[in-house]
C-alpha cells in the first residue's frame, strides 16, 4: 500500500495511462461477479455480492473480538484493496461501521472477561475526541494517496515493534518495568 501510493503521487501521468487501456477482469473480479445477491452500492460507486462484505466484516469481527483490532487497522485495506471502494468514501464508512463493532465488542468484554478500564477508557475517549477534529479537518487536505501512505506507515510501524517485542528480550524494550 505504501509503495503504491508513492508510485501514484509520483507517476501520476503513467497510472492515468493505465488506466485509459482496457484490462481483462482478474479471478478476484470474476468471482466476485459469480457471487449471488449482487448489489450496487451507489455512494461507493462498486457492485458486488452482499455476501462479500458480509463475510469480510465477519472477519474482522472475530478479528476485533480476538485482538482488540479491525478498524482502520484491517477494514482499511480490506475496503480499499479487496472491495475497490474510492478511499474519501472508505474513511467515513469505516468509522461508522467501527461504531458498532466496538460498542459490541466492548459490551461482550464488559460482561464476560471483565477487561475494560472505564477511567482510562474515558480519558482516551476524551483524547480521541479531540484528535478525530483535528483529523477530520487534516483529512480534507490530504490525497487519497496521502492518507494510504499513512495507514501503510502506521501498520508498519506497529508490526516493526510487534516484530521487536517477539524478538528482543524484554529488557531492551521501552516501558519495561521488571520485577514479578
Amino acid at each position: 500500500m505504501f509503495l503504491e501510493s508513492l508510485q501514484n503521487l509520483w507517476k501520476k501521468d503513467v497510472v492515468e495511462a493505465r488506466r485509459a487501456e482496457p484490462r481483462k477482469p482478474s479471478t478476484y473480479a470474476r468471482l466476485i461477479q459469480a457471487l449471488p445477491w449482487q448489489m450496487k452500492f451507489d455512494k461507493s460507486g462498486v457492485t458486488f455480492s452482499a455476501l462479500v462484505p458480509l463475510f469480510l466484516g465477519t472477519l474482522v469481527g472475530i478479528l476485533a473480538a480476538i485482538m482488540g483490532v479491525g478498524g482502520g487497522f484491517i477494514m482499511v485495506p480490506v475496503m480499499v484493496y479487496m472491495l475497490r471502494m474510492p478511499m474519501h468514501v472508505v474513511v467515513g464508512t469505516s468509522l461508522f461501521q467501527i461504531l458498532f463493532t466496538c460498542i459490541n465488542v466492548t459490551v461482550m468484554q464488559a460482561i464476560s472477561n471483565h477487561t475494560v478500564d472505564l477511567v482510562l477508557a474515558l480519558i482516551l475517549l476524551v483524547g480521541s475526541t479531540l484528535g478525530a477534529q483535528v483529523g477530520a479537518k487534516l483529512s480534507k487536505r490530504l490525497k487519497a494517496d496521502q492518507l494510504k501512505i499513512l495507514l501503510a506507515s502506521i501498520v508498519l510501524l506497529v508490526m516493526v515493534q510487534i516484530l521487536a517485542s517477539l524478538i528482543l528480550p524484554p529488557t531492551l524494550l521501552l516501558g519495561y518495568k521488571g520485577g514479578h
